[in-house]
């Protein structure tokens, strides 16, 4: 369903920014998110309790701001946001990335019955693509595709039901991979979609938390242990995602030219027929990204 009003067409769709301390990137976000045609119905500006003006110039730019009393972080900062959406469907996008033209349509037109829909992004430095390279959607019909190998969905990129992100209890205070995390838990309630097509400008600054790499592969790992008590978890999946982040922590090895942690990964990355295949699936996926690098 589509609404008018006046002479705008808007969407049914919730868009939800949780910002801290970043006006101007704020801004260009809430600008990026009212500039969808057709529009969302509304853009939510989560204020996790900046001590500048980033909740004010959001508010200038046409969002809905809401305000934190302190600063909770990012996760709980989203959970205001769908807590407070008008509508069933809820877009997540970051204050420090940019909507493309045409993204909000694109997921609105894919959601069919899924539970969650979502478009790549490009980063901003390198070109490359973050989220599901492509060629072709890819079906999430399960938590075990997310957790097996790199995330297929990037958060500014994605859409979900809020019932269903209401009924997960929404996102955690999990400092690292808690975007993946939620992931898993909504794909528990239904299938997915992950669009190859590029919907986000992903701004790559020395600020976020995905540059320290370690750190990052750490909180996957954590994540996927996370859910061993579920009946769909088994060695397999772990040892696929073990693979797939050992790779990364043997190519970071050699490059710090610390040959033993270097030697101590390959038995993660090609110890069974298991590992050696979600390694080779890793390594597919990479030349996808690479390879669309020169595109527009």
């Amino acid at each position: 369903m589509v609404f008018y009003v006046g002479r705008v067409t808007t969407i049914p769709v919730s868009v939800v920014i949780p910002a801290f301390e970043r006006p101007e990137l704020t801004r260009l976000a809430v600008v990026s998110a009212l500039a969808q045609d057709p529009a969302p119905a509304e853009v939510i500006v989560v204020d996790d309790h900046s001590g500048d003006d980033t909740g004010a110039v959001a508010e200038a730019a046409g969002a809905k701001v809401l305000r934190h009393d302190e600063n909770l972080g990012e996760g709980p900062a989203r959970n205001t946001g769908i807590g407070a959406a008008a509508n069933a469907w809820v877009a997540f996008l970051d204050s420090d990335d940019e909507w493309r033209p045409g993204h909000l349509a694109r997921l609105w037109a894919n959601r069919g019955e899924r539970v969650v829909v979502a478009a790549a992004g490009r980063g901003t430095v390198n070109g490359r693509i973050i989220g599901h390279p492509g060629p072709g959607p890819l079906v999430l019909d399960g938590p075990r595709q997310a957790l097996a190998h790199e995330n297929p969905v990037l958060p500014s990129g994605a859409m979900v039901r809020r019932d269903d992100a209401l009924a997960v209890g929404g996102f955690t205070g999990r400092k690292l991979a808690a975007d993946l995390e939620f992931l898993a838990r909504i794909l528990e309630r239904g299938t997915g979609l992950a669009l190859p097509d590029v919907g986000v400008a992903y701004l790559q600054h020395p600020g976020q938390v995905t540059t320290d790499g370690r750190a990052t592969r750490r909180g996957h790992l954590d994540v996927v242990r996370s859910f061993s008590d579920r009946p769909w978890f088994d060695r397999k999946l772990l040892a696929s995602a073990e693979a797939t982040v050992g790779w990364d922590s043997f190519r970071a090895a050699l490059r710090d030219r610390s040959w033993g942690e270097a030697l101590a990964e390959i038995p993660k990355i090609a110890g069974s027929p298991t590992r050696i295949e979600a390694t080779l699936h890793l390594l597919r996926s990479r030349r996808l990204m690479r390879s669309r690098i020169s595109e527009g």
